[in-house]
């Protein structure tokens, strides 16, 4: 950790903390602006109202995209409910559509928790605690993309035969 990263009180503006503690919760500096543009939409005051922000890779991912985010509550709902309408015709066309603009939602709503857990820490370990338990797992791309090729060659055998 350089000097740059260790804060004292009254050495930033709580609009950097707020998109320092965001960049370090995402992990991802390049996707840092579209979760402020998310979190802007979807507050009213310091408050998350839940609602609808468009993600187009919750909407391939569906609960692995929750999974990836370590959203890991959400992502176990979210699974269960994509059983529940692959039973219905057309129905995980409307789940993936409904992951696609709610999961940045669930995403924020952890963020939120977290930053609310560690307002008593000194900003240094905010940004440390903030960015361990956020962030993503690479691992959940392998994965997905595996059980999305497994079901796609077992399709093709099933029409084929």
């Amino acid at each position: 950790m350089s000097s740059d990263d260790v804060f004292t009180a009254g050495q930033i503006s709580d609009a950097d903390k707020d998109q320092r503690l965001l960049n370090a919760y995402i992990g991802k500096p390049e996707k840092t602006q579209f979760y402020q543009d998310a979190m802007r939409k979807l507050s009213i005051g310091e408050r998350l109202t839940f609602g609808w922000a468009w993600s187009w890779w919750a909407l391939i991912g569906g609960w692995a995209f929750l999974l990836y985010r370590k959203a890991y509550l959400a992502a176990g709902l979210s699974f269960v409910v994509s059983l529940f309408f692959s039973l219905i015709p057309f129905g995980f066309l409307f789940y993936l559509i409904l992951s696609g603009g709610l999961s940045t939602y669930f995403v924020l709503g952890r963020y939120i928790d977290f930053k609310e857990k560690v307002k008593n820490l000194p900003f240094d370990e905010q940004i440390s605690v903030m960015s361990r338990f956020g962030g993503f797992h690479q691992w959940v791309i392998w994965v997905y993309a595996a059980l999305l090729a497994v079901t796609m060659i077992s399709f093709s055998i099933v029409i084929y035969l």
